[in-house]
């Protein structure tokens, strides 16, 4: 059974939070020695150079009741087939995307939060491309109109440029999604009904 337990709007982005309780009917997972970086369609690996890798487990798993199932990348969310799991989902963007959160085990009284990937799913992505496109058009027209540049030369420039501008927004950029992921992680409605649904199964 799902349903919405909290609610919030942080920089620009309005977002729901949903509580996804049930018995799990099928769960697969692998072990992977490297860093997982979720996207919203498939999962891009990258080494981990800080230190000894951390085993990440890829997980897929079909509650009962549900025609799909939910993939989970971290820590082991549930064991064996038959545990009465929640899992928290992050949904976005008037519901077209969402992102698993976190969890609470009831059979084992465990609990696990996402991995900090959760930041790249609140990256503003289209405000970083739109913003990049004006900044590339608007560094072109300023060689044309003001520094009377030809098209060749103008174009060179701006091509140089290019990645400064890149980089400049992507840092803010990844700050905006750090700061959404902080206020997502901090939304006391959820914090409350976590903490109360651990201590409380029947409350899912």
């Amino acid at each position: 059974m799902t349903k919405k337990i909290a609610e919030g709007k942080t920089l620009g982005l309005k977002y729901e939070i949903y509580d996804n309780t049930g018995i799990v009917e099928h769960i697969e997972f692998s072990k992977d020695m490297l860093l997982t970086k979720a996207s919203q369609e498939n999962m891009v690996h990258l080494p981990n150079f800080a230190g000894v890798p951390q085993p990440k487990y890829h997980q897929h798993i079909r509650l009962q009741g549900n025609d799909t199932s939910i993939n989970v990348a971290g820590p082991k969310v549930a064991e064996h087939n038959g545990e009465q799991l929640t899992l928290f989902l992050l949904t976005q963007d008037h519901g077209k995307s969402s992102t698993y959160l976190g969890s609470v085990n009831h059979s084992s009284k465990q609990t696990t939060d996402a991995p900090t990937s959760i930041r790249e799913q609140l990256f503003p992505w289209t405000g970083l491309w739109i913003t990049l496109v004006l900044g590339i058009l608007t560094a072109f027209a300023f060689q044309m109109l003001h520094m009377e540049r030809g098209t060749g030369t103008a174009l060179v420039a701006t091509a140089l440029i290019t990645p400064a501008l890149f980089l400049s927004f992507y840092v803010v950029g990844w700050w905006i999604g750090l700061i959404r992921t902080i206020a997502v992680r901090q939304n006391q409605e959820f914090k409350t009904y976590r903490q109360r649904l651990a201590q409380n199964p029947t409350l899912a």
